[in-house]
């Protein structure tokens, strides 16, 4: 064979494409295997979802002072979908709504015998928390409001609702 002979150029061409085409489906397999890892890939500070505009509710007896459990269901009034079914509860984790203006959310608490509904009137504030999650909403408890068949009273104890933190926001005081 004659170094740039028509036989070797056609040889040397074919082995470049074939050597090219391995290379890149080779490449091709290893963006789509890696490029899922690298856009879901978070750190700690990329974990964005958990309960980060909720108010957690103590459910307390207003005969003791003390914690009680109350076999309830939850659900945002005017809503089919239920935050809890038929759940013994000693604590809520009551998602607030950033759509509406008045900013305020209604919830039903339910029981075998009977419903209350409890209102929390609240103020919106956007905050940046990462780069991964970005931005989300903490939220002020300006007030609660609801009736009385199975509630006796209600107290704000921490009235901000701030990503990650996992305080008691508001006490509701059982018959």
């Amino acid at each position: 064979m004659i170094a740039n002979s028509p036989q070797n150029c056609n040889f040397r061409h074919k082995f470049f494409i074939m050597h090219h085409h391995r290379l890149l489906r080779f490449c091709g397999i290893g963006l789509m295997v890696l490029l899922p890892l690298m856009i879901g890939g978070c750190n700690e500070s990329g974990i964005c979802l958990s309960n980060q505009h909720a108010v957690q509710v103590s459910l307390i007896s207003a005969h003791t002072g003390k914690d009680t459990t109350l076999t309830t269901s939850v659900f945002g009034a005017g809503r089919s979908d239920s935050v809890y079914a038929s759940q013994a509860l000693s604590k809520l984790f009551l998602p607030l709504e950033f759509d509406h203006d008045p900013d305020t959310t209604f919830f039903v608490i339910k029981t075998k015998t009977t419903a209350d509904t409890l209102a929390f009137l609240y103020r919106k504030e956007l905050d940046f928390i990462s780069g991964e999650c970005g931005y989300v909403f903490s939220f002020t408890i300006d007030g609660v409001a609801h009736t009385t068949n199975k509630i006796d009273y209600s107290t704000i104890v921490y009235p901000t609702v701030k990503y990650g933190e996992d305080l008691t926001n508001v006490q509701v005081y059982i018959y």
